[in-house]
């Protein structure tokens, strides 16, 4: 029997074919999920900056999401999870110190 019109697929194939439709989710929850993951990986290393970053970059996601995502219902103002980023996110700025002024002026000698 010939082959002549048979496809096959190698098992590299489909790990990038299915790769492909794991990164580009269209209600944003890959998206979400990462910018969670940086947030928690931010604060166990203690980079507050990347912390307070990521929460911003992932409260804009879950906005840019509402209606797509039932995330952005779980993390709506009005609910416990929508409380806690809030207070995460005041936690945050209160822990990171102002950046250095340095004066605009030499300071005098004496």
């Amino acid at each position: 029997m010939p082959v002549e019109n048979q496809f096959f697929m190698t098992v590299s194939n489909v790990g990038s074919t299915a790769n492909a439709y794991q990164t580009q989710s269209p209600d944003g929850f890959n998206q979400l999920f990462k910018d969670f993951k940086g947030i928690g990986s931010a604060i166990q290393s203690g980079d507050l900056t990347t912390a307070a970053s990521a929460l911003t970059t992932f409260q804009s996601d879950l906005q840019s999401n509402t209606g797509k995502n039932p995330l952005s219902q779980l993390f709506s103002n009005n609910s416990t999870l929508g409380t806690d980023l809030t207070n995460l996110q005041t936690a945050l700025k209160s822990m990171i110190p102002p950046p250095r002024r340095t004066p605009s002026k030499p300071w005098p000698r004496i």
